[in-house]
């Protein structure tokens, strides 16, 4: 499947089919029951590059022999795989020696499709530029807001007790729900990928409108960048 069908089908919130196997959009609250620090902890297992796994274990594996072993020989992460998989696929996932992978629902998962199993979830929590709470877009989300403070002296400064993490998914869905006015109710049903997509062009807005009304307050114009927000 093409990338952008990909994306709109997530930013529908429509469940995705590979090879027999649905892969389902999760929602912020549904993360929250789940455990925001074990749902990002068994995605990092789940997905984990070649590059990651030649420094961890020092072998020459592929991603899923390392899921195999995982499944079979961990009971720790077996259990957090099993419990990640079941949300995102809403079936369990069974080895098959005889099919030599995983059935989940009508599909299975083996090593000729668990590469693109493992980029569709990639790319649905946002981790094809990065985890959500080390995003990018998230310290461009702090400059505007630090932009909003001093430009429109409106905002009070967030306590965040002196911490200078990456903002946490708690952060960015209070971000669009006030930037956006929206109920944290509704906002707490979007996706991840929804919810990115929303920071995002919350962001591109804020910045365009900053730009006008600091060239309004006579600022520099190129010192400003006034493209569109609905520009890319």
């Amino acid at each position: 499947m093409e990338e952008l069908d990909l994306r709109l089908k997530m930013l529908a919130n429509v469940p995705i089919l590979l090879d027999g196997i649905s892969i389902y959009p999760v929602s912020v609250r549904q993360i929250a029951e789940f455990g925001y620090m074990e749902y990002n902890q068994a995605l990092k297992i789940l997905c984990i590059g070649k590059q990651d796994l030649k420094s961890l274990i020092n072998e020459e594996i592929s991603p899923f022999e390392f899921l195999q072993m995982s499944m079979l020989f961990d009971p720790k992460i077996e259990e957090q795989l099993r419990r990640l998989i079941l949300l995102i696929c809403k079936n369990k996932a069974v080895f098959s020696e005889e099919k030599q992978g995983f059935i989940i629902g009508e599909g299975v998962l083996h090593k000729d499709n668990f590469d693109e199993f493992v980029n569709i979830i990639r790319i649905a929590n946002c981790l094809d530029v990065g985890n959500i709470t080390e995003n990018p877009s998230n310290e461009k989300a702090k400059i505007l807001l630090e932009k909003r403070r001093n430009i429109r002296n409106k905002i009070r400064r967030n306590n965040r007790s002196g911490s200078d993490d990456g903002l946490n998914l708690h952060d960015l869905v209070s971000i669009v729900s006030t930037g956006l006015r929206l109920p944290i109710n509704e906002v707490l049903e979007y996706s991840v990928y929804q919810l990115s997509d929303a920071l995002k062009r919350l962001i591109s807005k804020e910045n365009y409108d900053t730009s006008i009304y600091a060239l309004i307050q006579g600022a520099n114009k190129n010192d400003l960048d006034l493209k569109h927000w609905t520009q890319k």
